[in-house]
Formats: structure tokens, sequence, C-alpha cells
């Protein structure tokens, strides 16, 4: 799979209701283009504590993510996927 990012954010905070401020987050948006399949995520990265947070869109977006990872890593339950909107 190959993907497209641009980054939205650098060096943002978390907040109870999305990300702002200054903090240790960068924040990425990713774009999926392949076989007829589009979709979109954000990925969030905090160097400073290891921690990583992927999200999509909606759930428009997810079904062809979905598609291009089944295709890339064989079937995927869907009880194995947990997604979050923003």
């Amino acid at each position: 799979m190959k993907f497209q990012s641009i980054v939205i954010s650098s060096g943002s905070q978390k907040l109870d209701n999305g990300f702002g401020g200054k903090g240790d987050w960068e924040l990425r948006k990713v774009f999926y283009e392949e076989k007829g399949r589009y979709g979109e995520m954000f990925i969030n990265t905090n160097k400073k504590t290891g921690e990583v947070e992927i999200g999509c869109k909606d759930t428009g977006y997810a079904s062809d993510l979905l598609a291009g990872l089944r295709e890339e890593l064989g079937d995927i339950e869907s009880e194995e996927v947990v997604t979050t909107y923003y």
C-alpha cells in the first residue's frame, strides 16, 4: 500500500476534545488511493511518550482503507479492528 501525507500540526497538546495549544504531538493526515479505492486517516504521534493514535474521518473513508489492508495482510475480522472516528 502506498500513502501520501501532510503534517497538519507539529507541537500540539492533546486536549479532552482534540488537540491544540503547545505540546509534543505531531498531527498528520494520510491519504490512500489505489485500485479505485480512496481513504483518509489521521496518524497522531508523540515521540516523547511513544504514543500513536490512528483514526478515520468517518466510516466512508474506513471501508476502502480496510479493503486495502485486507488485500495486503489477508483477511481481517471486523472484531479485530478498533476504529476511532473524529
